[in-house]
């Protein structure tokens, strides 16, 4: 289980594969994944926009979960408090999803994400 300060967060996680590799370009599958296990959780389509690295400054994006003030990123396999989360990642454009709705999205689209329009 995901631990953020003292308290533990109870999640599933058995659909987050433990290697980094095999997250890596599937946020909108393992997020959506996440939350049909966590269904408390509310799934986010966004944009990121990193200060470093090779994607400095360009949008990304990307799709992760968030429930009471708590990121969890898929790819990152980690929780943030979720003002962190927003400021470290620049998170801008943020498209959210309570399961029910992800749920038909996916049937209806027939793909992980993103939905909506992105940057709207």
């Amino acid at each position: 289980m995901p631990e953020l300060a003292r308290e533990t967060i109870p999640v599933n996680m058995e659909g987050i594969p433990k290697r980094r590799d095999r997250r890596v370009g599937r946020c909108y599958e393992l997020a959506g994944r996440f939350q049909q296990d966590n269904q408390g959780w509310i799934l986010v389509h966004a944009d990121l926009y990193q200060s470093g690295g090779p994607y400095a400054g360009a949008a990304i994006d990307h799709a992760f979960v968030e429930h009471e003030g708590v990121v969890f990123d898929p790819v990152l396999a980690k929780t943030m408090p979720l003002p962190e989360y927003y400021a470290v990642y620049g998170v801008t454009h943020a498209r959210k999803f309570d399961a029910r709705t992800a749920a038909g999205l996916l049937l209806k689209e027939n793909h992980w994400g993103p939905w909506g329009d992105p940057g709207a």
